[in-house]
């Protein structure tokens, strides 16, 4: 009889194992729900760095938001939320220039601000 148990257990922890296995790999290939819209790129006088204003959008459940990432020229921008700047709201109303190779200057209004970064690889963030 206990020589069953110990099968039955051992048996049991085997499948247990596997159907977590499948679940984690399941639910790891689910893709991303957010989506990108981008609505400017603006460019370092120097050509090194820009700044990319757009709207992030991650389904039904969530409102839209308005984003703000750096990245060298040469990168795309990656699907995921802004490393600069998140607010609530759409991205309509905003100005962004650069006043020199390192000073960004940032206009707009928002409902909540959820990031706002002052600095990030040498570059820093004016908020008017």
């Amino acid at each position: 009889m206990k020589k069953l148990l110990r099968i039955i257990g051992i048996s049991f922890g085997i499948l247990l194992l596997f159907l977590l296995t499948k679940c984690y790999y399941f639910f790891s290939e689910l893709p991303d729900l957010c989506a990108n819209t981008l609505i400017e790129n603006i460019t370092s006088p120097d050509k090194k760095w820009k700044v990319v204003l757009f709207e992030r959008d991650c389904g039904a459940t969530t409102d839209f938001s308005s984003q703000i990432y750096l990245l060298r020229v040469d990168e795309k921008l990656p699907n995921e939320g802004g490393n600069i700047y998140i607010a609530d709201g759409s991205p309509d109303n905003y100005r962004i220039n650069w006043a020199s190779n390192s000073i960004v200057k940032i206009r707009g209004n928002s409902r909540r601000i959820v990031k706002k970064i002052t600095q990030l690889s040498g570059v820093h963030f004016v908020y008017e």
